[in-house]
């Protein structure tokens, strides 16, 4: 049975919080910048909270944060696919995941064709936590999801201001590593449960 490597579209392949710096800074004032939390609320400030940026980012402006978001860093979408066809030799395949909403879903499409996303399996999920539903092995940067890891599951952190503190089975600060180092690859997609390693 072909296993899954999950990859969060956010902070992988979409700089989804320049852009949303870029729009709040246009729509609202300047935000607190830099983000050393996931607690968006806490940098991107509203009257009515969380609730309000929710109606920011799903209902007002998610063709303007989602949809014309650039690239997290420069040809990571080539990467995605060189690593996809390289995971198949160990019987594995590359799922992009993302928490989308309402009319984000759209948006994220457009911004994958943008990148000429070549990926097969794309998967919108209500709720971060449920990402995990989706993969056996996850990538992302999200605290939450790394947060709420199943025993059974294996964990890549991406690196970033906001992560440091969370711990993973495995870190990374570049997606090429994951192409360039077998002997790292090999030991994640053969492993049930390592103790964290870093790989900088």
């Amino acid at each position: 049975m072909t296993k899954v490597l999950g990859i969060s579209i956010d902070g992988i392949i979409r700089d989804f919080l320049s852009q949303l710096s870029k729009v709040y800074d246009e729509q609202i004032g300047k935000p607190n910048l830099p983000v050393t939390s996931y607690k968006l609320e806490e940098h991107f400030l509203f009257p009515g909270g969380l609730k309000e940026l929710n109606q920011f980012l799903y209902l007002e402006f998610p063709l303007e944060v989602f949809g014309w978001a650039k690239e997290q860093s420069f040809n990571v979408m080539n990467d995605i696919h060189k690593l996809n066809e390289k995971v198949k030799d160990y019987n594995y395949k590359i799922k992009l995941i993302s928490k989308e909403i309402g009319k984000s879903k759209s948006s994220t499409l457009f911004f994958l064709s943008k990148v000429a996303c070549q990926i097969e399996s794309i998967q919108f999920v209500p709720k971060e936590e449920d990402k995990w539903d989706e993969c056996d092995i996850l990538l992302t940067t999200d605290p939450l999801v790394l947060k709420s890891k199943p025993e059974n599951k294996i964990s890549i952190k991406f690196d970033t201001t906001y992560n440091k503190d969370v711990k993973s089975n495995y870190s990374i600060d570049n997606i090429k590593i994951l192409l360039e180092d077998d002997i790292f690859l090999n030991e994640i997609l053969n492993s049930e449960f390592i103790e964290h390693k870093e790989i900088l």
